[in-house]
């Protein structure tokens, strides 16, 4: 169940600085989840499949409510998000929640998106943290690797990407990791290497298939975003950006689209994030402290 609390201020970022009672939206792969509820604004829904066959795919998942699943307006199928919409329409703000990881062509997407937005409109991102997710054992992706899918125009997942991400794939407790607590040895797989072949098989016979295609953290995320600057690759700068908090396992970000490119601009709307010690150090030091004034007073 979700905490309504932890459910507000996730909205507050997402949508910090935009009136959706005035604007125009698109939420791609919303599920049972809208940030922006229907009638609640002038928001419409993007998926990879139409609300029917998304409730049949997600009847036996237990986290996902079934009956909750918002009616979707474009189904995208086997088509890019740039591909599906029509030609005239134009969003004040896109919402893409935990959905940029299973993108085959990264890049892309965001030039796609782009040109949905109008200029000044926002591209709100939440993105899991792969240190603190159940993509804990897998790597971080490198710019090389979304430039390679960007020049193949890739459209589905590598055999790689798939397989890296099924025999990574783990359960993690987003806690644990964060005090360093976690033993991969001890992580229990979410797919036997037997499996994972043969969805991989599954794959290159044309059978659909959902993979994490790219890992993130919030560093990893604004080099590539430095780096799509430097190459021409982006007319976005960053509105806002927030640091995976402690404890959670995502962090978000909010591209605002820009009437032309601006390199200087876009460079300098990137953020420094502070470097931080890690959690458990961070607490193994207070309790070294503790037992040091416990024994100065005996």
């Amino acid at each position: 169940m979700t905490d309504p609390s932890r459910a507000a201020a996730r909205r507050a970022k997402l949508l910090a600085d935009i009136d959706v009672s005035a604007a125009l939206g698109l939420e791609i792969g919303a599920l049972d989840r809208p940030t922006v509820a229907p009638g609640e604004g002038n928001i419409r829904f993007a998926d990879y499949r139409d609300a029917t066959a998304l409730r049949r795919a997600y009847a036996d998942d237990p986290t996902v409510d079934p009956q909750r699943i918002v009616a979707v307006d474009f189904v995208l199928g086997e088509r890019t998000i740039g591909e599906a919409m029509p030609s005239d329409l134009r969003f004040d703000y896109v919402v893409a929640c935990h959905v940029i990881e299973h993108v085959p062509d990264v890049v892309g997407w965001l030039q796609e998106l782009g040109r949905l937005l109008s200029p000044g409109g926002r591209l709100c991102l939440a993105i899991p943290d792969k240190r603190y997710s159940f993509d804990h054992l897998g790597s971080v992706s490198t710019v090389g690797d979304f430039l390679d899918a960007y020049l193949n125009r890739r459209r589905a997942p590598t055999v790689k990407q798939l397989y890296d991400f099924l025999r990574t794939a783990a359960h993690v407790n987003p806690a644990r990791a964060w005090l360093g607590l976690i033993d991969p040895r001890r992580l229990t797989r979410w797919t036997t290497a037997e499996a994972a072949l043969q969805a991989c098989r599954d794959l290159i016979a044309g059978r659909a298939t959902e993979a994490h295609c790219f890992l993130f953290t919030p560093r990893s995320f604004l080099a590539l975003f430095d780096e799509l600057v430097i190459l021409g690759l982006t007319d976005f700068r960053i509105a806002r950006f927030w640091d995976t908090a402690p404890f959670e396992l995502e962090f978000f970000v909010v591209l605002e689209k820009l009437e032309r490119a601006d390199p200087a601009s876009q460079r300098a709307s990137i953020p420094r994030l502070r470097a931080h010690a890690p959690l458990h150090r961070l607490l193994g030091s207070f309790v070294v402290r503790i037992l040091r004034r416990l024994r100065r007073r005996r």
